[in-house]
């Protein structure tokens, strides 16, 4: 019985990951659909409902708000609710770290996001003319950057190689809203966004979780 419960479990997640993937590819596509950027998102949030994570849907649903915010032109906004998802993911990713935490695995665990950080603070932060929004992005750039760095100390390769898409994909963003305008760039950051969050979905969907 708890075979099958299992694989209907696993049929079940890639069922809606294969949904997904299509809604990716509608965005990508040249239909002229109103927010078709929300779609991803959305779907993969009513999706995480049956994993009973509440943490997880809740960072869904804030990512989905912060693309309605995007598609819409609301930067400050779109700020916001992507901290309020790093916030959930964060939480939840301290809940479900496993193995002995020393300094040397926070360390390891650390370098990519502490050089994406530099290069934040170096590169972008001074192209932003707006005193708020510079500070938005700084805030942002720690929660990303801490969420990414518990998400490398999980065993779970789908949970920190996800981790690491959604952090690149924020910064190829940045480097095209302030820097320089790139949609080839822009393309590719929402690519390693939307596979980031479908890699972070099923670690933490498919995990069991800890009592």
């Amino acid at each position: 019985m708890e075979n099958g419960c299992n694989n209907k479990n696993k049929w079940l997640r890639w069922g809606v990951a294969a949904l997904y993937v299509v809604l990716c590819g509608l965005y990508f596509s040249p239909l002229d659909i109103p927010y078709k950027l929300v779609y991803p998102l959305s779907w993969l949030t009513l999706s995480s409902l049956f994993c009973h994570t509440p943490m997880l849907t809740l960072a869904l649903a804030c990512s989905a708000l912060g693309d309605w915010f995007g598609a819409a032109g609301g930067l400050l906004w779109q700020i916001g609710a992507f901290a309020l998802a790093q916030i959930c993911y964060l939480l939840l990713l301290l809940r479900r770290r496993e193995g002995k935490v020393t300094v040397a695995r926070v360390a390891v665990a650390a370098l990519i996001p502490l050089a994406l950080m530099v290069v934040t603070a170096i590169y972008f932060v001074p192209a932003i003319n707006e005193g708020v929004v510079k500070v938005g992005v700084v805030v942002y750039a720690l929660l990303i950057g801490a969420m990414t760095t518990v998400a490398r100390l999980s065993k779970s390769w789908l949970i920190e190689i996800g981790a690491v898409l959604f952090m690149l994909s924020d910064f190829m963003l940045a480097q095209q809203i302030f820097v320089a305008s790139n949609p080839q760039l822009l393309r590719l950051s929402l690519a390693f966004y939307f596979v980031g969050q479908l890699l972070l979905w099923l670690g933490l969907c498919g995990e069991k979780r800890r009592r």
